[in-house]
């Protein structure tokens, strides 16, 4: 990795770079690949060689816009999204929940593919970033609240700030 310079999008990617005694030289303000972009744009593209580690299904708004700023891109697919079909206990407990958090776009079609009817009654839709936020909106649901910052920490705040301090948004 020598003289490469390193993006990450958000704080978990960070803390596995770091795990690797790798540090981040871009880092955008949301995590999002719009921030990101945006970043990398400050720091000139055209003619830059830049490879996108990522999941094999998303967005190609990064890889396209590097592109249309003179990049050179290449984009590896590291991983793929698979659902596990949850178990009938799982999808009881899940029938009674107050709120239901989502973390990406894939777990907004994974959970309608194991939950048709969509939300339990009464229950909130918690969002951790616009992309999911968007997601969630496309397929018919209202978002009662959107994570700030896009990271499992603001998710988690958005939960305790939308539910209130009973657990169930019950004061």
């Amino acid at each position: 990795m020598a003289g490469a310079e390193i993006a990450a999008i958000g704080p978990g990617t960070e803390r596995a770079l770091a795990e690797r005694a790798l540090a981040a030289d871009v880092r955008p303000g949301r995590a999002v690949a719009e921030s990101l972009l945006e970043a990398l744009s400050e720091r000139g593209l055209a003619g830059r060689r830049i490879l996108i580690a990522r999941a094999e299904r998303a967005r190609d708004l990064l890889p396209d816009g590097l592109a249309e700023r003179g990049a050179e891109v290449t984009v590896m697919p590291l991983y793929r999204t698979v659902a596990e079909p949850p178990d009938p206990g799982t999808v009881a407990a899940a029938g009674r929940a107050d709120a239901v958090t989502f973390s990406s776009a894939s777990t907004v079609r994974f959970f309608l593919e194991a939950m048709p009817a969509g939300l339990p009654p009464g229950a909130r839709a918690i969002s951790i970033g616009p992309i999911t936020s968007a997601a969630l909106r496309e397929a018919g649901i209202e978002v009662a609240r959107e994570a700030e910052p896009s990271d499992v920490d603001g998710l988690a705040a958005a939960v305790a700030a939308e539910l209130g301090r009973t657990g169930n948004g019950r004061e």
